[in-house]
């Protein structure tokens, strides 16, 4: 069992791993550790170091869906959930970002947003 306090992320982390056995590319135990790694990393919460497990969720089946090997930040949705967590919405790091006071004004809706 993969996820002991989540049953529908378990299943959505089982029918990965599964889809995968299925693909010819099975996971080996440290490809497991290392894709619950990233799935934490894509789905964690802003300002926090907790996993939205629905965000998770929606990425695990995104992967299935497609017939992915990897796990990816959600295609159709990525921009307005980086926007949450404060990320970057291009998908580089090139980008101009604003300082941490600019978004913790935007964030707490204390300043104009710019």
């Amino acid at each position: 069992m993969y996820f002991p306090d989540d049953k529908e992320l378990n299943q959505a982390f089982t029918g990965y791993v599964e889809m995968r056995k299925q693909m010819k590319k099975p996971m080996t135990d440290r490809a497991i550790e290392l894709a619950i790694k990233k799935l934490h990393r894509l789905a964690v919460l802003p300002f926090s170091d907790l996993m939205d497990n629905k965000h998770a969720i929606q990425i695990l089946n995104q992967s299935v869906m497609n017939g992915w090997q990897g796990l990816f930040p959600l295609k159709e949705q990525d921009a307005d959930y980086q926007k949450k967590k404060g990320g970057d919405t291009t998908g580089t790091n090139n980008q101009s970002r604003k300082s941490a006071a600019d978004f913790y004004e935007q964030f707490m809706g204390t300043g104009d947003g710019d």
